[in-house]
């Protein structure tokens, strides 16, 4: 027979919740917290597509914690001007946004804020919207505004994107951290090597879901020595001619450590 003095010892300790930032990411769904006081902890990850930088909600129960979910928004979600194409009527460029097109290859019939696809926008009402006029494969880069940054600094940066192109080979869309020597240098006249933190390759014209491009690996790009400008580029490779497009939403841009 088990006594209550038993009972009470073995009884689980209760659940609580606390919050953290993540600063490391170890996989799709595995992150390191920083819960304050300098402890950092290994845990599981139940919310989708965390990105680095994040304000989590955390669930703890004695020894085993796990983050539930990121809160909204984070501090450092607006060092661009213009993240989610929201200071744009329809139809027109994007604000603080500039289009760059790969050499070797040709124009686009659209570079525009649009509000007018029947499967919305992630945040707000607005996107950006790109229209491929090339019949084989269009390389568009869109261009941010120069960020000051110093060498040693942590960054990282996210986006949603969609690649709706007829080519068999599918499109596909990036978004890169790029850097610079001074304000007035524009893409791809770069001081260092570009630094990719987020992908995705799409199936020929496929459903027009949101994916997140993000960094899923690790803690952040190093700003490179010699550089004291950033600008965030998001790239659409755009295949199969008239008809194809390409979008972008939410992009987020953060600072993760200073120097």
């Amino acid at each position: 027979m088990v006594d209550l003095a038993t009972t009470i010892d073995s009884t689980p300790e209760g659940a609580r919740l606390r919050t953290g930032r993540i600063i490391e990411l170890l996989g799709a769904q595995q992150v390191v917290i920083d819960i304050g006081g300098g402890e950092l902890v290994n845990m599981p990850c139940l919310a989708a597509d965390p990105i680095l930088g994040d304000v989590v909600q955390i669930l703890q129960q004695g020894a085993v914690l796990f983050v539930l979910g990121r809160t909204n928004p984070t501090s450092g979600d607006y060092v661009l001007i213009n993240p989610s194409f929201e200071l744009d009527t329809a139809g027109s460029a994007p604000t603080s946004w500039t289009k760059v097109i790969a050499t070797g290859t040709f124009g686009d019939s659209s570079f525009t804020t649009s509000t007018s696809s029947g499967w919305g926008s992630v945040t707000g009402t607005r996107w950006l919207e790109l229209n491929s006029s090339n019949p084989s494969v269009a390389v568009i880069h869109a261009v941010s505004e120069s960020i000051p940054v110093q060498a040693g600094e942590l960054w990282t940066a996210a986006a949603y994107a969609v690649n709706l192109s007829n080519d068999t080979a599918g499109g596909t869309s990036e978004i890169k951290l790029t850097w610079y020597s001074n304000a007035a240098a524009v893409y791809p006249s770069t001081a260092a090597a570009d630094s990719t933190v987020g992908y995705a390759n799409f199936p020929i014209r496929g459903l027009p879901y949101w994916t997140l491009l993000r960094q899923i690996y690790g803690s952040g790009v190093e700003v490179p020595d010699g550089v004291t400008y950033m600008r965030v580029v998001l790239t659409s490779y755009i295949r199969g001619g008239v008809g194809s497009s390409a979008y972008w939403d939410g992009v987020v841009c953060r600072k993760l450590r200073g120097v």
